[in-house]
């Protein structure tokens, strides 16, 4: 992004397909591991607006209800990257700090947290780098994936 565009993406509802035949196999199915691969798959595509590469940097507030449920949960959760699980492990932390911030409400510890990472703190980039350094490699391939294979 030029330096001057916005650097703050809001996501609030789960994604929804577009197709007739995809709508039908998510009714007929919605809680099929192929569903939520596509919606994972749709979720990070999403994210992937506000980051194009290395360089770049964007704050990404997940706020829909049903969105934040499908990202946090156990059984949906594994269908996203390794780095998007940690961006979602980092998010629950700020939010976590927020909330325990007794001093301020949690809106504006929030919003503090966000001035932090659009005026590139050191000590925020530095932070965000260690935490993404954890990131162990997922080898580990989803079962959906062998099936789809023996057809």
């Amino acid at each position: 992004m030029p330096d001057e565009s916005c650097r703050i993406l809001i996501m609030d509802s789960l994604p929804y397909f577009d197709s007739l035949a995809d709508r039908y196999e998510e009714q007929a199915c919605p809680n099929s591991e192929l569903i939520n691969k596509r919606i994972a798959q749709k979720i990070e595509q999403g994210i992937g607006r506000g980051v194009r590469g290395e360089k770049d940097y964007c704050a990404i507030l997940i706020i829909g209800s049903e969105l934040v449920r499908f990202m946090r949960s156990i059984a949906t959760n594994k269908f996203f990257s390794p780095q998007t699980r940690k961006q979602i492990d980092i998010g629950i932390e700020i939010a976590d700090m927020a909330k325990e911030d007794k001093t301020e409400s949690p809106i504006k510890v929030v919003l503090s947290l966000i001035k932090q990472m659009l005026v590139r703190d050191e000590g925020w980039k530095e932070y965000y780098a260690s935490e993404m350094d954890t990131i162990a490699e997922d080898n580990a391939e989803s079962q959906v994936y062998d099936r789809l294979l023996k057809d």
